[in-house]
């Protein structure tokens, strides 16, 4: 009995004394996330008013909605009493345009007319922040004023086009431009400006409008890096893009990958790359491109590329380049070494890639834009890029819709390949990743490198707090 008596008075200490353990986890967590809470909340707010930085998580499908919480489901438009493309597109234009006190910027500033605007269910998504309701996005309204701190200010919007699912959402990109030449005040801070006064210039973006059926504004997304070599804010969009550039960036856990940040001390140990050399994280100019191309040849030469599933290596130039969200920039011995073995055809004998919206470049020379948002079944061996494989798993693998761009030397070879650089990160069933990290991700097969890596630090602690408190 005493015996008995001791072993039960150890199991409770040892039961008071895990007890203890798990709340001082939860209290560090709680700490942590308290030390990023005044920062966190501005750069929620400051993004609100703008556009963000390029990240990943949850996504759904507008063809394949899934059981989750409202907010992260794309909404998907009644076939009945739709508005027409040419009427959401004008909606949209109108949208931009309203109550600006610069060229222009991503809808009115004005919290009165932002009221009268949204649609009481608006959401804003973009790559890290959102969704966020109505109420936010007018509060976080308040206070901003670029027209003072950047009266140059602009989105340069460009490349308007129907999206090919929803007749009541509309895309373009952005690529912003401004000056400071006065106070930047938000949430308590004030970010004064420099002499000489700090240039802005923002790297294309993706952007989307959603109206309901009455003409009120039900979405927006934005912030989606489209290539992260252009601008002067180190590959960061929208509010995180613009402090970065004038001189006053936003913590880096909040706004980049645990793989930026830990990249010197995994380069060190020898598990990482080398940097790449600057010249390469440039898009090739003018004077470099030999000259020139029309609009017909450039997407004549595009479609050849895109035919080819970039296994002909005579399309390509020998200065060419591969650049991905997080890969790259690969010369193109690297590129054909590591895709030769890549099967995706053979893996997805179903496979489509749904290319659209081909275009012309308005910004840079011989340059082609294009949509896709491949879709297949995993019925066969899987080879990464690499030479890791797979077995079939009889998967589904739906991206979200991707970037990707080429350009072209006067000779119409290719000198820059651009791709998997996710445009809404709701859709699809690939965590909001795009590229090789999207398909590990769909299929349940190890990526070729851990997933958290391309996750910002702010958002691995709370997905570390959530599967301790079980929630958000």
């Amino acid at each position: 009995a005493v015996l008995r008596g001791k072993r039960a008075e150890r199991g409770r200490w040892r039961s008071r004394r895990a007890a203890r353990r798990r709340r001082r986890v939860r209290q560090g967590l709680s700490l942590t996330m308290h030390r990023f809470g005044f920062v966190w909340g501005a750069a929620m707010a400051l993004v609100a008013l703008n556009s963000p930085a390029t990240s990943f998580m949850p996504s759904f499908s507008p063809q394949q909605l899934r059981s989750a919480s409202p907010l992260l489901m794309v909404p998907v438009s009644s076939a009945l009493d739709l508005t027409t493309q040419q009427e959401t597109m004008s909606l949209a234009k109108r949208y931009v345009s309203l109550g600006n006190s610069v060229k222009q910027q991503l809808g009115p500033a004005d919290f009165r007319v932002l009221e009268e605007e949204l649609a009481e269910d608006f959401e804003f998504v973009a790559p890290i922040v959102g969704p966020l309701k109505k109420s936010a996005l007018v509060e976080a309204s308040k206070g901003l004023d670029f027209g003072a701190a950047m009266p140059d200010f602009d989105a340069r919007y460009h490349d308007w086009r129907p999206d090919s699912d929803d007749p009541r959402r509309v895309w373009c990109s952005m690529r912003v431009t401004a000056t400071q030449t006065g106070p930047l005040a938000f949430g308590g801070m004030t970010k004064l400006p420099q002499v000489p006064p700090a240039k802005v210039e923002s790297p294309p973006e993706a952007v989307s409008f959603r109206f309901d059926e009455k003409g009120k504004l039900r979405e927006i997304t934005t912030g989606y890096v489209m290539d992260r070599r252009v601008g002067n804010t180190g590959g960061l969009g929208g509010v995180f893009g613009i402090f970065e550039a004038i001189g006053s960036p936003l913590p880096s856990p909040l706004t980049r990958t645990t793989g930026e940040l830990l990249a010197p001390l995994m380069r060190l140990v020898g598990v990482a790359p080398p940097k790449p050399d600057p010249s390469l994280l440039q898009v090739p100019k003018l004077s470099a491109l030999g000259g020139a191309l029309p609009e017909g040849e450039l997407l004549r030469l595009t479609q050849q590329l895109l035919d080819s599933n970039f296994r002909d290596e005579s399309l390509l130039a020998p200065s060419f380049t591969y650049t991905g969200p997080v890969v790259g920039p690969l010369p193109k011995a690297a590129f054909v070494a590591a895709f030769s073995s890549y099967n995706p055809s053979e893996a997805f004998p179903d496979l489509d890639y749904q290319y659209r919206d081909l275009r012309a470049c308005s910004f840079d020379t011989n340059r082609v834009w294009y949509t896709s948002s491949p879709q297949g079944t995993h019925t066969g061996r899987l080879v990464l890029p690499g030479g890791a494989s797979h077995e079939a798993t009889g998967r589904v693998w739906a991206s979200p819709p991707e970037c990707g761009s080429a350009q072209f030397d006067s000779e119409g070879k290719c000198v820059g390949l651009t791709g998997g650089y996710v445009m809404d990160r709701r859709q699809g069933n690939t965590g909001g990743l795009g590229g090789v990290f999207g398909i590990c991700v769909a299929l349940g097969v190890k990526p070729p490198f851990p997933v958290f890596l391309l996750r910002t630090l702010a958002q691995n602690v709370a997905s570390l707090q959530e599967s301790v408190f079980g929630k958000k």
